[in-house]
């Protein structure tokens, strides 16, 4: 399938009930929203990097950590 972006605001592969936009604070990536879905927010480390994804409720959906040297 291909997935069509429009500079880095939107994409959607397929058709655009699949379309995934992002929001912006700057030049940072700060929430995504997929179709008419929730909205996402992502949050950074202190590098800059998505550390952890939350709901609009606050609630944590995913966490990347990288593994202790």
């Amino acid at each position: 399938m291909t997935t069509y972006s429009i500079g880095v605001h939107f994409e959607w592969t397929g058709s655009t009930t699949s379309m995934i936009k992002y929001y912006y604070a700057g030049s940072q990536r700060a929430a995504v929203r997929q179709g008419s879905s929730t909205v996402y927010y992502l949050l950074s480390d202190h590098l800059g990097s998505t550390s952890l994804t939350a709901n609009s409720s606050g609630g944590k959906v995913a966490e990347l950590r990288s593994p202790v040297l």
